[in-house]
């Protein structure tokens, strides 16, 4: 009978001890996640208003400024979003270390667009003048030094 009763207790202690560490693992998580939720939060806004600031100054550009960057204005959302989708993706930053245009949507490419292409160094000089070949391009896109 005290053979029973010591197997039993054994048995309730390893259960409980079993509950004890499920509970705070459960706890653990539990405080993890309510320290994450304003964190989450707050990036969803800023994400936010970052689109919608986006979208208000492609907006404002006439039809001519957005056919030059090869953009319809129906699909301004649309490049935003996907353009915002690759940044938190980090695939962004491996075109732009290597010097090349940020990748054009599949729905440009149907429509003939030009492709991802590389751009010319601006630190190539063709004249005598130390004037650099071909057009200027934006701070953002030139090769890291």
């Amino acid at each position: 009978m005290i053979d029973l009763l010591m197997h039993t207790d054994r048995r309730y202690a390893t259960a409980m001890s079993i509950a004890r560490r499920a509970r705070n693992q459960a706890l653990r998580s539990l405080v993890r996640a309510l320290v994450r939720l304003p964190l989450r939060a707050g990036r969803a806004l800023a994400l936010r208003w970052r689109r919608r600031r986006l979208v208000a100054e492609l907006r404002a550009l006439n039809d001519l400024v957005l056919a030059d960057i090869g953009l319809y204005r129906g699909d301004i959302r649309s490049t935003v979003d996907a353009m915002l989708r690759r940044e938190r993706s980090g695939s962004h930053i491996a075109g732009h270390m290597a010097g090349e245009r940020p990748v054009i949507p599949e729905a440009y490419r149907q429509r003939g667009q030009a492709q991802s292409a590389p751009l010319p160094d601006p630190a190539h000089n063709d004249n005598a003048t130390g004037a650099a070949s071909g057009p200027a391009s934006p701070p953002w896109t030139k090769k890291a030094s």
